[in-house]
């Protein structure tokens, strides 16, 4: 399906197109229920938006984060210049920056720690460990880190992804439940605090009425796998995580 680019190629590529690709139904409906259950879980403090694209966790939850409690990085400086665009009150909380360079200023720094929508699986398997790094080293005590990455389904076979739009690729990684917790164990230890969730386990199969889809996708939300011992068919994996 054409060339691969690195993920700052892709993303400067698509941005200006970005935000319509996915304004699918599908999108919209996982986004409605992604955000309330980030309303759920979200601690009082600062958010750290890592890989924030085009701005969409403040397309959906502003005027509920304030700019002095929010902060968003991407690798791609034209992704930036969308979010910019549409939140120009935030123009001075997006900065240019990569999960894979550690910002000491932000060690311990931020109550909720967010990385959404297979940001982290753009890297490979060393580069995720090595980001998750980065992301827990800037989560407060207390805190909260929620991660979506892309789940066992692969994006390219999802109708609603960019990865089966663009006309031009990039890499990305997809790995299974058991390695998911293998890493977040590896990373914190047996006893860490944390829970595996799916996400869009039915939704991209069935032409059910937006509430039904909806409510299915909350439902989705509600499940922890940390027990299961196999796998499951997901578009995500919501992974949260306490310190």
């Amino acid at each position: 399906m054409g060339q691969k680019l690195s993920s700052m190629e892709f993303y400067n590529s698509i941005a200006s197109k970005y935000d319509k690709i996915y304004s699918d139904r599908i999108s919209v409906l996982e986004n409605i229920a992604l955000m309330e259950y980030l309303n759920k879980v979200r601690q009082d403090g600062m958010v750290l938006d890592a890989g924030c694209g085009t701005g969409l966790i403040l397309d959906e939850l502003n005027p509920m984060i304030l700019p002095d409690e929010y902060m968003g990085f991407d690798i791609s400086q034209n992704m930036l210049s969308q979010a910019i665009q549409k939140h120009p009150d935030y123009r001075t909380r997006f900065i240019h920056h990569d999960l894979l360079q550690q910002r000491i200023s932000w060690v311990n720094s931020f109550k909720n720690v967010w990385c959404l929508y297979g940001v982290l699986t753009c890297l490979d398997e060393a580069g995720i460990l090595e980001a998750l790094n980065h992301l827990y080293s800037y989560l407060q005590e207390g805190g909260c880190m929620v991660l979506v990455p892309n789940g066992t389904r692969d994006p390219s076979q999802r109708s609603s992804t960019v990865h089966s739009k663009a006309e031009v690729q990039a890499d990305y990684t997809l790995m299974d439940l058991k390695s998911w917790k293998f890493l977040v164990e590896g990373l914190l230890g047996k006893d860490a605090d944390y829970t595996i969730r799916p996400f869009n386990t039915v939704a991209d199969y069935t032409s059910a009425d937006d509430d039904i889809v909806l409510e299915g996708l909350r439902h989705d939300l509600d499940i922890s796998l940390n027990s299961l011992h196999g796998d499951v068919d997901c578009g995500f994996f919501v992974i949260e995580i306490r310190k």
